[in-house]
Protein backbone atom coordinates (compact mmCIF):
# COMPACT_ATOMS: atom_id res chain seq x y z
CA UNK A 1 0.00 0.00 0.00
CA UNK A 2 2.91 2.82 0.90
CA UNK A 3 4.39 1.63 -2.48
CA UNK A 4 1.20 2.09 -4.03
CA UNK A 5 0.92 5.48 -2.57
CA UNK A 6 3.93 6.80 -3.74
CA UNK A 7 2.57 6.36 -7.45
CA UNK A 8 -0.43 7.87 -6.90
CA UNK A 9 -1.80 11.32 -5.61
CA UNK A 10 -4.99 9.51 -4.32
CA UNK A 11 -5.84 8.06 -0.96
CA UNK A 12 -5.51 4.70 -0.72
CA UNK A 13 -7.57 2.89 1.78
CA UNK A 14 -8.08 -1.02 2.43
CA UNK A 15 -11.05 -2.45 3.82
CA UNK A 16 -11.32 -6.21 5.08
CA UNK A 17 -14.91 -8.08 4.37
CA UNK A 18 -15.41 -10.77 6.96
CA UNK A 19 -18.46 -12.79 5.66
CA UNK A 20 -21.38 -11.19 5.60
CA UNK A 21 -20.42 -8.28 7.95
CA UNK A 22 -19.63 -4.62 6.73
CA UNK A 23 -16.13 -4.06 5.73
CA UNK A 24 -13.64 -2.98 8.36
CA UNK A 25 -11.06 -0.42 7.27
CA UNK A 26 -7.74 -1.84 8.02
CA UNK A 27 -5.00 0.31 6.32
CA UNK A 28 -4.55 3.65 5.19
CA UNK A 29 -1.65 5.89 3.35
CA UNK A 30 -0.39 8.71 5.52
CA UNK A 31 -1.43 11.26 3.05
CA UNK A 32 -5.29 10.88 4.63
CA UNK A 33 -7.04 14.44 3.31
CA UNK A 34 -10.51 13.38 4.16
CA UNK A 35 -12.04 12.48 7.80
CA UNK A 36 -10.08 11.94 11.32
CA UNK A 37 -7.90 8.82 10.00
CA UNK A 38 -6.82 7.58 13.14
CA UNK A 39 -10.91 7.50 14.20
CA UNK A 40 -11.84 5.14 11.65
CA UNK A 41 -9.25 2.59 11.28
CA UNK A 42 -10.24 -0.53 12.86
CA UNK A 43 -13.83 0.41 12.87
CA UNK A 44 -16.93 -1.12 10.92
CA UNK A 45 -18.63 1.21 7.94
CA UNK A 46 -21.81 1.31 10.17
CA UNK A 47 -19.44 3.31 12.82
CA UNK A 48 -18.07 5.22 10.45
CA UNK A 49 -21.28 6.67 8.79
CA UNK A 50 -23.09 6.75 12.06
CA UNK A 51 -22.80 10.74 12.21
CA UNK A 52 -24.31 10.77 8.12
CA UNK A 53 -28.14 12.04 8.71
CA UNK A 54 -30.30 8.76 7.21
CA UNK A 55 -27.78 6.26 7.80
CA UNK A 56 -29.72 3.75 9.59
CA UNK A 57 -33.04 5.11 7.80
CA UNK A 58 -32.36 5.01 4.45
CA UNK A 59 -28.95 3.78 3.44
CA UNK A 60 -27.57 1.36 5.70
CA UNK A 61 -29.07 -2.13 4.31
CA UNK A 62 -28.57 -0.42 0.93
CA UNK A 63 -24.60 -0.39 1.53
CA UNK A 64 -24.17 -3.65 3.01
CA UNK A 65 -25.84 -5.42 0.14
CA UNK A 66 -23.34 -2.81 -2.37
CA UNK A 67 -20.16 -4.47 -0.50
CA UNK A 68 -20.75 -7.91 -0.26
CA UNK A 69 -21.77 -7.69 -4.22
CA UNK A 70 -18.93 -5.80 -5.21
CA UNK A 71 -17.03 -7.57 -7.79
CA UNK A 72 -13.49 -6.87 -8.91
CA UNK A 73 -14.40 -7.17 -12.49
CA UNK A 74 -16.78 -3.98 -11.45
CA UNK A 75 -15.27 -1.17 -9.80
CA UNK A 76 -17.43 1.60 -8.55
CA UNK A 77 -16.86 5.52 -8.82
CA UNK A 78 -18.79 8.26 -7.45
CA UNK A 79 -18.31 12.03 -6.59
CA UNK A 80 -19.07 13.44 -2.92
CA UNK A 81 -18.77 16.97 -1.48
CA UNK A 82 -18.38 20.13 1.24
CA UNK A 83 -17.99 23.04 1.50
CA UNK A 84 -14.42 24.95 3.38
CA UNK A 85 -13.27 27.98 4.61
CA UNK A 86 -9.72 27.17 3.20
CA UNK A 87 -8.18 25.67 -0.01
CA UNK A 88 -5.69 23.33 2.43
CA UNK A 89 -7.10 19.73 1.75
CA UNK A 90 -6.83 19.00 5.69
CA UNK A 91 -8.80 22.21 6.89
CA UNK A 92 -11.93 21.49 8.52
CA UNK A 93 -15.50 21.58 7.20
CA UNK A 94 -17.82 24.64 8.03
CA UNK A 95 -19.25 23.14 10.86
CA UNK A 96 -15.59 23.35 12.78
CA UNK A 97 -16.09 25.65 15.70
CA UNK A 98 -19.26 26.49 14.17
CA UNK A 99 -22.21 24.48 16.44
CA UNK A 100 -24.59 26.01 18.63
CA UNK A 101 -25.63 24.74 22.43
CA UNK A 102 -27.72 22.25 20.60
CA UNK A 103 -25.19 21.33 18.43
CA UNK A 104 -26.30 22.85 15.37
CA UNK A 105 -24.93 24.73 12.90
CA UNK A 106 -24.93 28.52 13.59
CA UNK A 107 -26.18 30.40 10.63
CA UNK A 108 -23.09 32.27 10.31
CA UNK A 109 -23.70 32.60 6.78
CA UNK A 110 -23.98 36.20 4.58
CA UNK A 111 -23.33 37.55 0.88
CA UNK A 112 -19.98 38.77 1.60
CA UNK A 113 -18.04 35.61 2.93
CA UNK A 114 -20.00 33.20 0.41
CA UNK A 115 -16.69 34.75 -1.78
CA UNK A 116 -14.43 33.35 1.20
CA UNK A 117 -15.61 29.25 1.04
CA UNK A 118 -14.04 26.95 -1.07
CA UNK A 119 -15.93 23.65 -2.56
CA UNK A 120 -13.84 21.00 -1.72
CA UNK A 121 -14.73 17.62 -4.07
CA UNK A 122 -13.74 14.24 -3.84
CA UNK A 123 -13.84 11.06 -6.73
CA UNK A 124 -14.28 7.54 -4.86
CA UNK A 125 -13.59 4.67 -6.23
CA UNK A 126 -14.49 1.14 -4.60
CA UNK A 127 -13.18 -2.07 -6.26
CA UNK A 128 -12.57 -5.28 -4.87
CA UNK A 129 -9.11 -7.06 -5.15
CA UNK A 130 -8.96 -10.79 -6.50
CA UNK A 131 -6.78 -12.74 -4.53
CA UNK A 132 -6.90 -10.98 -1.22
CA UNK A 133 -10.58 -10.04 -1.55
CA UNK A 134 -9.74 -6.54 0.04
CA UNK A 135 -11.97 -3.76 -0.58
CA UNK A 136 -9.31 -0.91 -2.61
CA UNK A 137 -11.41 2.80 -1.77
CA UNK A 138 -9.41 5.88 -3.35
CA UNK A 139 -10.31 8.73 -2.73
CA UNK A 140 -9.17 11.87 -5.35
CA UNK A 141 -9.73 14.90 -3.14
CA UNK A 142 -9.61 18.93 -5.56
CA UNK A 143 -10.90 21.99 -3.71
CA UNK A 144 -11.91 25.56 -5.83
CA UNK A 145 -12.79 28.30 -4.14
CA UNK A 146 -16.12 29.61 -4.89
CA UNK A 147 -14.95 32.71 -6.84
CA UNK A 148 -13.58 29.90 -9.82
CA UNK A 149 -16.90 27.93 -9.55
CA UNK A 150 -19.05 31.25 -10.62
CA UNK A 151 -17.16 31.93 -13.36
CA UNK A 152 -18.06 28.59 -15.24
CA UNK A 153 -21.46 28.52 -15.76
CA UNK A 154 -21.79 24.14 -16.20
CA UNK A 155 -20.36 23.77 -12.86
CA UNK A 156 -22.51 26.64 -11.54
CA UNK A 157 -25.21 25.06 -12.22
CA UNK A 158 -24.31 21.41 -11.34
CA UNK A 159 -23.61 22.84 -7.92
CA UNK A 160 -26.39 24.90 -8.07
CA UNK A 161 -28.62 21.81 -8.56
CA UNK A 162 -26.40 19.81 -5.66
CA UNK A 163 -27.15 22.17 -3.40
CA UNK A 164 -30.93 22.54 -3.86
CA UNK A 165 -31.33 19.02 -3.44
CA UNK A 166 -30.11 18.59 -0.05
CA UNK A 167 -32.29 18.14 2.68
CA UNK A 168 -31.74 20.41 5.77
CA UNK A 169 -29.80 17.96 7.97
CA UNK A 170 -27.50 16.88 4.82
CA UNK A 171 -26.92 20.25 4.20
CA UNK A 172 -25.90 20.40 8.13
CA UNK A 173 -23.64 17.91 7.66
CA UNK A 174 -21.87 19.14 5.09
CA UNK A 175 -21.71 22.94 6.49
CA UNK A 176 -24.33 24.63 4.55
CA UNK A 177 -26.66 27.14 6.37
CA UNK A 178 -29.42 28.08 5.68
CA UNK A 179 -28.30 31.64 4.94
CA UNK A 180 -24.92 30.53 2.90
CA UNK A 181 -27.69 28.37 0.94
CA UNK A 182 -29.68 30.71 0.02
CA UNK A 183 -26.77 33.30 -0.70
CA UNK A 184 -24.70 30.62 -2.49
CA UNK A 185 -27.46 29.38 -4.38
CA UNK A 186 -28.53 32.61 -5.69
CA UNK A 187 -24.93 33.32 -6.98
CA UNK A 188 -24.78 30.13 -8.58
CA UNK A 189 -28.29 30.44 -10.43
CA UNK A 190 -26.83 33.63 -11.86
CA UNK A 191 -23.43 32.54 -12.76
CA UNK A 192 -25.44 29.52 -14.40
CA UNK A 193 -27.46 31.71 -16.91
CA UNK A 194 -24.80 33.73 -17.95
CA UNK A 195 -23.77 32.95 -21.22
CA UNK A 196 -20.10 31.96 -21.42
CA UNK A 197 -18.07 34.37 -24.23
CA UNK A 198 -16.32 33.39 -27.01
CA UNK A 199 -12.38 33.17 -26.78
CA UNK A 200 -11.97 32.82 -30.47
Amino acid sequence: LESAARIVADDLILLRQEGKNPAIMCAATVVFSFGQLYDKLGKTLEAIHNPVPGYHRWLKKPLDNFFQRLEPSKPFRRSNFELRWSGELIHPSLTSGHLDRKGQLEDIGDKENIHNIYLRAEIQTLRRLPHSNFILFTVDSLTDPISSILTHPTAAAALQSRLESLGHEMAQYKGVTPTIRENLIAALRTAAATTPRNTT
